[in-house]
């Protein structure tokens, strides 16, 4: 429940920080809260209030720096997917329970990462994104499982007419769906992956993650579904075409022991396709996943 918030409250509150830029952060939320009202937005009213809440609580009630989902969804901006953006998304709602499981499952991803403030703004730095993902869509008031079958179903226009994948596992079996959890993925390829084959790309992925000081195996690729999943999200909350010229290379294989690649979304819509494992290219590379 959210605490019962008023003026008083946030003039007492205020009084305990120290810094003058602590005082300055929360009076521009106070504004941001008295501009959503204006237009009522009331999901953004309780989300500014929320981050002032938060901002104030004394520092044995606070949550460790840089675990707060709040305080990541003000860093990264439009580069945060969260609750409200992937309800349109998808047409589905999240209950109350869903909501609090969701905050759960970025304070449990945080720990287990081991991710700072430092990290995340890092990483915002590089080009990353964070996006929830969901397990199911609503289509014609059908819950689905979140497979790229059912991803081309609802969004049409999004996805470039091809059939060759029409009954590959990897786009229909609900096994390759997408899993309910949070992501922290790279909008477009890394550099340093291009003009490498798919086992070179792993050495990059490896390296990439020491020199971020992380255990390897919380990097990975997406697979096709989730990269099918996020890149139209992220169209759909922001207008803005990502891997409008490259390809991701996932990490799940077609029925002929290729590969797939997602990427190419443009004007056509998101394309998908499959190379061979020795294959190299200046488009081809891999978005690395966390």
């Amino acid at each position: 429940m959210l605490e019962k918030f008023s003026f008083e409250t946030f003039r007492k509150r205020n009084d305990r920080q120290p810094a003058e830029t602590g005082r300055k952060d929360i009076a521009g939320l106070a504004k941001q809260a008295q501009e959503a009202f204006a237009a009522n937005d009331l999901a953004a009213v309780l989300e500014s209030l929320n981050l002032i809440r938060e901002k104030t609580l004394p520092e044995s009630e606070r949550a460790p720096e840089g675990m707060s989902l709040l305080e990541t969804k003000e860093l990264f901006k439009n580069d945060f997917l969260g609750i409200l953006e992937i309800e349109k998304f998808t047409g589905r709602k999240f209950s109350e329970t869903e909501k609090k499981k969701i905050a759960n499952m970025w304070t449990e991803k945080i720990k287990e990462q081991n991710l700072t403030r430092e990290d995340l703004e890092c990483l915002k730095k590089e080009g990353f994104m964070i996006v929830l993902r969901t397990s199911t869509l609503i289509h014609e008031g059908r819950e689905l499982m979140a497979t790229i079958e059912n991803l081309r179903k609802k969004f049409k226009g999004l996805f470039h007419n091809l059939s060759w994948y029409n009954n590959e596992k990897f786009a229909t079996d609900m096994q390759n769906a997408v899993r309910m959890s949070w992501a922290i993925v790279k909008k477009e390829i890394l550099d340093e992956s291009r003009n490498k084959n798919w086992d070179e790309q792993e050495k990059v992925l490896q390296r990439w993650a020491r020199e971020h000081k992380v255990d390897s195996k919380f990097v990975t690729r997406r697979t096709p579904a989730e990269a099918a999943y996020d890149i139209p999200a992220y169209y759909h909350a922001r207008n803005k075409h990502i891997l409008e010229k490259d390809w991701d290379w996932t990490g799940v294989q077609s029925s002929d022991g290729y590969f797939t690649l997602i990427g190419k979304f443009g004007s056509n819509g998101l394309g998908v396709s499959y190379v061979v494992r020795g294959y190299s290219s200046s488009y081809l590379g891999v978005c690395p996943s966390r």
